[in-house]
């Protein structure tokens, strides 16, 4: 297991270096400048912002801002251009919400996911799958922001339940964790149903069933248990989304989050602050595919590392 973590980790280091590159590019290539971004409106001079430039180093060739921004990386100095803050502090201090609002619909989804494929593979070919499998494509086809939306009409200002922006408390974190989850939720049980009507059919199911188990141990005991380990990888795979992915929720509900602060950082042409970010986020996911990695010798005791 030692040996397998090291080879993971150090398999992470080239990664995460083709993701600073890559991110490192695609922000030089947005047209704009961040420094008119800043001072456009303030009446600073074209000199004075030409000395800014010179400053922020943003004159400089990139093959040289970009071992810069590598050096920035790896001593935790990398400030935003906006704030002169380091981009560490501003990740930290969003991250946890996030964070809360990723494993919030990641339970949702579970939890709405898991049952409706167990019930759609135990009556295969009935209304009950018909109807279970119709509400997931529905899950799947729905756009999160006009989901978002709907659901802020509904409950937000129509009846006042929830919040309908900011993220004090649990009752502002439902609405936006229930759109992030939908379509996750649909997947899932999309996945659960293919794999249970495949364990189904094998030979130690019928054997239970044999033995007079009930149908209830059978199903969660057996046939779950061991059609997991796809639905573990896909489960690991969507939490990495996500952390990434929660852009459009954070903005229409008016979350502060990691999604939140890409735009901001995007709009503002603030470099530092969006590739910070990003790679930050990268290194998130590559923990988590980890850690979702692992967790198969805990279900399955068959895999070795």
């Amino acid at each position: 297991m030692t040996q397998y973590l090291l080879g993971r980790i150090a398999a992470m280091v080239p990664v995460l270096f083709i993701v600073s590159l890559i991110v490192f590019m695609m922000i030089h290539l947005l047209p704009g400048d961040p420094v008119e971004a800043m001072y456009a409106e303030t009446g600073t001079s074209a000199e004075r912002m030409s000395q800014i430039r010179e400053e922020l180093g943003l004159n400089d060739p990139l093959p040289q801002q970009y071992v810069r921004f590598l050096g920035d990386v790896f001593t935790g100095d990398l400030r935003s251009i906006r704030t002169r803050q380091p981009v560490f502090d501003q990740f930290r201090a969003v991250f946890p919400k996030t964070l809360q609002l990723a494993f919030a619909s990641l339970v949702i989804a579970i939890a709405i996911g898991v049952p409706l494929g167990m019930i759609a593979a135990d009556h295969q070919h009935s209304w009950l799958d018909y109807f279970s499998m119709t509400i997931s494509f529905l899950g799947v086809s729905i756009p999160n922001f006009w989901l978002a939306l709907l659901l802020i009409y509904a409950f937000a200002v129509n009846r006042s339940w929830f919040p309908a922006t900011g993220a004090d408390g649990l009752r502002a974190l439902i609405l936006p964790a229930f759109v992030l989850a939908v379509q996750q939720a649909a997947l899932i049980a999309r996945l659960v149903r293919a794999n249970m009507v495949e364990v189904l059919q094998e030979d130690y199911i019928k054997t239970a069933r044999s033995k007079g188990l009930p149908h209830r141990a059978v199903m969660w005991r057996h046939a779950l248990q061991n059609a997991l380990l796809p639905t573990i990888t896909l489960i690991g795979i969507n939490f990495g989304y996500l952390l990434s992915g929660a852009v459009i929720v954070e903005t229409v509900f008016a979350r502060p989050g990691v999604g939140r602060l890409i735009v901001d950082g995007i709009l503002a042409k603030d470099f530092p602050l969006v590739q910070g970010a990003i790679l930050l986020t990268a290194l998130t996911y590559l923990v988590v595919n980890l850690l979702t990695d692992i967790s198969y010798a805990f279900v399955d005791p068959r895999i070795k590392y």
